[in-house]
């Protein structure tokens, strides 16, 4: 649930919508949301993508949540 916690606060700090981050992605605002709600996992390159555009720079906190990262 972490993992779904800190895809949000990325999101919300980055100043973006579940819409901009899924036209972002190519995917819907409905899978971003349920990415963040923890009802469904997210790959590893998927989550790198996101960190990359909500300019997370704590490469330290990508490499955890990375670790976190399955697909279901």
């Amino acid at each position: 649930m972490r993992l779904a916690v800190e895809l949000r606060r990325m999101r919300e700090a980055a100043g973006l919508t579940a819409r901009q981050a899924a036209s972002m992605l190519g995917v819907s605002n409905v899978q971003i949301s349920q990415i963040e709600s923890g009802l469904s996992g997210v790959s590893e390159q998927r989550l790198r993508r996101l960190a990359s555009h909500y300019a997370c720079t704590d490469e330290a906190l990508v490499d955890a949540l990375a670790e976190m990262a399955t697909d279901r």
